[in-house]
């Protein structure tokens, strides 16, 4: 059966045109949207040795998206061919939908579900799904909607192209359409979420009645990311029988909406208070990874001295403040990512294998981790959307006002990626960024400059976009850094478990001895 349709693939591309093709492929790894990168990705995967050449070329290419993943697929062609019928039977079947071959990879599904990446098998199930539209093949689409088929509705639910909406047998069609529709709406609303008006909340509320469950749930938390946790007294969670309170929890946000001043009061918390390196007040927060009273984080007053502080933390390596007051906190040892109100309480919690080092929440709702080997991002209910890697793997992730994501690499390199994690640039210090090995980190000191820590070379480098160094001194593993307001540089000393402060010619002027080991300090 296998050499039948290996032979019947022959034909899906003709030997004088397959330059053209590759060439197109690889110009779509620079794409716009982040599922046509990954299709591009995918198909250039399964094309084979010979399209090597091609992409060898295509790393110098200046867009550094296309650079980074011509250099990803020509180093991991050789471990893919194993695949490479089963995807290349899938991309012909989008094109020529033929039920035999359609029947034969839905039996072959599981297999791709325990074997593939994620993003393969919903990849997967999105080309079989548009075949089965193309064949007026309803069953298979309606045994996914009915969850008779569970890991092939998650695939499904979290494709870029939810269910069809055409016609479908029974009652199911009303339910899938509409479905559909909210979920278009809802991405809509994430991409103007940032804008922050009373159109995107009157929107997120509205949804709120006509959402599947999850969802619903990552609108209610979009929400609570303007007004706070208990800013309408309402919740989703907790309705007669199990059911979400949809009616009352959706009239309660727009009931909120119409106070007079809440947007505007919103408006004034910064869209990520970690991105500034420039002190706004005298209040410094201060993460200890570790101590005598566990990990720790608190706030100190103008002379450094305790203003309040949340103890007991398994290994607290990055903090975010969210709007509302709660914090964002990766606790690298607990392998968890917790949201915390500010006496302690867990809200929110997402368990990993391997221990977080750095947790954004994005402007959309969603939450961004970093380990040493991955970036991941996922939704309100922990469902991985999408995953970025390096070969050097990560030290930091941060937001930016912008709406996107630096990186710090295990090799110095700072790589900035768009709302969709297209790459947009990736640069490194001069000298120096072999200290990123043991730590790195990176605070904003404007449209091009950076303050760069890296703890293993024991260096502050203040560089522009290019990587040239404008400033640099020393301070024994500075893990993080950040420029006060009269100039003067803050900086933890991971292994020396103090805070220092050091001048212009990185004179040390001030020191606070610490319990523990500080991997960030914040004036905020």
């Amino acid at each position: 059966m296998r050499s039948a349709i290996v032979a019947k693939l022959g034909a899906l591309v003709p030997d004088a045109g397959k330059i053209e093709i590759w060439d197109r492929l690889i110009s779509q790894l620079g794409d716009g949207e982040f599922v046509k990168r990954e299709e591009a990705s995918l198909l250039l995967m399964i094309q084979g040795p010979a399209l090597k050449g091609r992409l060898l070329a295509a790393r110098s290419s200046v867009d550094p998206e296309i650079s980074r993943r011509a250099d990803e697929i020509s180093q991991s062609l050789p471990f893919r061919q194993q695949e490479a019928w089963l995807e290349s039977a899938v991309a012909w079947l989008a094109e020529t939908p033929d039920n035999f071959l359609q029947n034969w990879l839905i039996a072959y599904l599981p297999w791709v579900e325990q074997t593939a990446p994620s993003h393969t098998s919903r990849w997967l199930v999105q080309r079989l799904l548009e075949c089965s539209t193309k064949l007026n093949d309803w069953e298979w689409v309606n045994q996914i909607n009915s969850g008779s088929a569970p890991l092939l509705r998650l695939a499904a639910s979290q494709s870029p192209l939810g269910l069809p909406e055409t016609q479908i047998a029974g009652g199911i069609r009303t339910e899938v359409a509409q479905e559909r529709d909210a979920r278009v709406r809802f991405e809509q609303a994430k991409r103007k979420f940032p804008s922050r008006t009373a159109e995107v909340v009157r929107e997120l509320a509205q949804l709120l009645l006509v959402l599947p469950e999850g969802e619903a749930m990552a609108a209610e938390e979009m929400l609570q990311r303007i007004g706070g946790p208990n800013a309408n007294g309402r919740v989703l969670l907790g309705g007669p029988e199990g059911k979400l309170n949809r009616e009352p929890c959706s009239k309660a946000w727009l009931g909120w909406l119409e106070k007079p001043g809440v947007l505007e009061s919103w408006k004034t918390l910064s869209p990520d208070q970690n991105s500034s390196a420039i002190a706004a007040t005298d209040r410094t927060l201060v993460v200890e990874f570790d101590g005598p009273r566990g990990g720790r984080i608190q706030e100190l007053d103008k002379n450094w001295k305790p203003l309040w502080s949340m103890e007991g933390l398994a290994g607290p390596n990055d903090v975010q403040f969210l709007p509302g007051g709660n914090l964002l906190i990766a606790e690298r040892t607990g392998c968890r990512v917790t949201e915390r109100t500010p006496s302690g309480q867990v809200c929110w919690e997402h368990t990993l294998v391997v221990g977080p080092i750095s947790a954004v929440r994005t402007p959309f709702g969603t939450t961004v981790i970093a380990t040493f080997h991955e970036v991941i991002e996922i939704d309100s209910v922990g469902r991985e959307i999408r995953k970025h890697t390096h070969s050097s793997g990560f030290r930091e992730v941060k937001g930016t006002p912008e709406g996107n994501l630096r990186c710090v690499t295990g090799d110095g390199n700072i790589q900035l990626l768009d709302p969709s994690w297209k790459l947009l640039e990736i640069f490194k210090p001069e000298r120096h960024g072999q200290g990123a090995a043991y730590w790195g980190s990176v605070c904003s000191l404007g449209p091009d400059r950076l303050l760069v820590s890296l703890g293993g070379t024991g260096k502050i480098v203040e560089i522009n976009r290019q990587g040239k160094i404008i400033w640099e001194a020393s301070v024994p593993a500075a893990v993080h850094s950040q420029r006060l307001a009269n100039g003067n540089t803050l900086v933890c000393s991971f292994d020396g478990r103090a805070l220092v402060e050091i001048d212009g010619n990185g004179k040390e002027v001030g020191k606070l001895a610490l319990e523990g080991r500080p991997f960030m300090a914040l004036k905020r």
